[in-house]
Formats: C-alpha cells, sequence, structure tokens
C-alpha cells in the first residue's frame, strides 16, 4: 500500500549518493552507459519527488486520520517552502567549497612562476583571483601537469552526499 510506496521513494538517497560514482566512470571510461545511468537515477528521483508529493495527503490520513490532514499536510508544506529557500543555499555553499578546494589542489601541482607568469600574481594570493574569476579550474588545467585530473566532474560530490544525507533523515523522520 500507501506505507510500502512510500518507502521505495526512500530510494531516493541511494541513488543521490551513488551519482559521485557515476560521474567518476564518466569521467574515466568512453562508455555511455555512465551517462544511461546518471539519466536513469535523475529521473527517478524527480519522479520520487513528484510522486511523494501527491501521495502525502494519503499517507497523512492512513496515519492520522482524514480530521487531522489540512492541519498536517499545511505544516508540511510550510516545511518544504522553508527547505526550497534554504535548501539552494546550503548547496550552493557545498559546489563553492568544493571548487575552491579544487582549485587549491590544482594550484599546488603549478609551478609557482608558471602561476605568476599566467596570472599575473603570485599564487600566494589564489582565492582572491578565484573569487575574482581570474583563476577558474580551466585555465589552471592549462598550466598543471600533463597527466594531472580535471576535477570539474566532482564538484558537485559533496552537495550529492549532502542531498543523500537529507533524504535519509526525511525517510528516518517519516519512516517512524
Amino acid at each position: 500500500g500507501r506505507r510500502n510506496l512510500f518507502f521505495v521513494f526512500g530510494l531516493a538517497a541511494p541513488l543521490a549518493a551513488s551519482i559521485p560514482s557515476i560521474t567518476q566512470w564518466a569521467a574515466t571510461t568512453g562508455s555511455p552507459l555512465p551517462l544511461y545511468a546518471f539519466y536513469g537515477s535523475t529521473l527517478l528521483m524527480i519522479s520520487f519527488y513528484g510522486g511523494l508529493a501527491s501521495l502525502m495527503p494519503a499517507y497523512i490520513s492512513d496515519l492520522w486520520g482524514l480530521k487531522h490532514v489540512g492541519a498536517i499536510h499545511g505544516r508540511l508544506m510550510t516545511a518544504w517552502s522553508a527547505a526550497a529557500i534554504l535548501g539552494p543555499s546550503i548547496l550552493a555553499y557545498c559546489r563553492r567549497e568544493s571548487y575552491n578546494r579544487a582549485c587549491s589542489d590544482l594550484a599546488g601541482k603549478v609551478d609557482p612562476n608558471a602561476f605568476l607568469q599566467t596570472f599575473g600574481a603570485p599564487i600566494e594570493r589564489l582565492q582572491e583571483l578565484v573569487d575574482a574569476k581570474t583563476v577558474t579550474i580551466a585555465r589552471l588545467m592549462d598550466i598543471v601537469p600533463s597527466g594531472t585530473m580535471d576535477p570539474s566532474p566532482l564538484l558537485y560530490d559533496s552537495t550529492l552526499y549532502s542531498c543523500s544525507a537529507m533524504l535519509t533523515v526525511r525517510e528516518s523522520v517519516y519512516g517512524l
């Protein structure tokens, strides 16, 4: 019934956690299979979100009765609205931190003289140059030693792990 379907929607958490591995797989192979796995995973997660929104009033009715559906669902929609406002900010912060960390890691592999010649500033001013968008991952990849892996496909790993953790908490709370 509805309770079982609700727990099927909980599969979004392991799907979100698997996307960084799928992205790594896509970055290291030329196979189209990781792309299909990525499309399938994201399609399922989006479908689960829509399905959860439509299932929730009936599920609330099953748990607490018809009398309380309006009040409980109203509070739930208020919480979802707060999550819609705060969630993107949190995820953007995670991505920004990943980007800064990737730039710092790449800059650590660059010859300081090459950095100075390319960007016109010493490597000690890296964060200032990243903030000004003078230093980007693409521009750093031009001067790192050959064979250095481009970290761009992995920038959203921490973001997706955060999403997975939030989905796991949601599933745990609703499952009580």
